[in-house]
């Protein structure tokens, strides 16, 4: 679910800004990065008998990037964008430590803790990087604008460009605004105190967003195949063309094409 709410809110968010084509490409070739890493760190300590050296694929870590990507991958990874999840969820050690480090019922909640904090990195990883490059792509042959949109202009009237670390830092900071508008954070200690309690949180652990998403594509698609609107609301537009005087047969018509 978390991998299709990618696809369902992300994606459409950053082609609307750089365009669905381009965004499409990079994000397949962000996941093509992803899964190159599989072998290296997934499938070859397993076959090995090294399983404490097993790790999750990971662009970040393990991709080969241009010294650009990988500066912008460092970034993320140093800042905590990319593990946001395992970062926050980390804080709950606060309340029971030892009860995080014994017992098998924790061990099995961790176990699978870490496939959907693992979820959270995939999405997370791609999206960061694809819009970064996007991002840098497009804002390297634009001039600087104003938090107003208007463009700077020097003395002579001339358009200001961007430095090279201008253009890295304004990149690095629209991922990062795409990520968390669209990503969001619905880990335990962003969620409502309502959420926290033992029985919500297992409910609801890493689930919130998933819910969410749910939530939108069920209601997407009930306005796509079914009734987008209700029978009150018809009625007005029915009474609103027939106060008009227009012929019955128009009346039909007009409110066959709204619905």
């Amino acid at each position: 679910m978390n991998v299709i709410g990618m696809h369902a809110v992300t994606m459409p968010y950053i082609g609307g800004r750089y365009g669905y084509k381009e965004t499409n490409a990079l994000m397949l070739k962000n996941m093509g990065r992803y899964l190159k890493t599989v072998p290296t760190r997934t499938i070859n300590p397993l076959r090995e008998g090294n399983f404490y050296s097993v790790e999750f694929p990971s662009i970040v870590e393990g991709a080969e990037l241009s010294p650009l990507l990988r500066r912008a991958a460092d970034r993320f990874v140093d800042s905590g964008q990319i593990n946001i999840s395992t970062t926050n969820d980390a804080f709950n050690m606060a309340e029971q430590p030892s009860a995080m480090y014994t017992g098998r019922w924790n061990a099995v909640k961790r176990t699978l803790g870490a496939v959907f904090h693992q979820a959270e990195r995939f999405n997370r990883e791609i999206t960061l990087l694809t819009t970064f490059e996007l991002a840098y792509n497009k804002l390297k042959n634009e001039p600087k604008r104003g938090i107003n949109g208007v463009i700077e202009r020097d003395s002579n009237g001339k358009p200001v460009m961007r430095t090279e670390e201008e253009l890295f830092e304004d990149a690095i900071d629209e991922a990062n605004e795409i990520a968390a508008l669209t990503l969001g954070d619905f880990t335990r200690q962003m969620k409502g105190r309502a959420f926290t309690k033992p029985l919500f949180q297992l409910l609801l652990q890493f689930k919130q967003y998933a819910v969410l998403i749910t939530y939108a594509l069920a209601r997407n698609l009930y306005l796509a195949m079914g009734a987008p609107l209700s029978a009150k609301e018809l009625e007005t537009m029915r009474k609103t063309l027939e106060a008009q005087k227009l012929p019955k047969d128009v009346v039909e018509r007009e409110i066959a094409e709204i619905e």
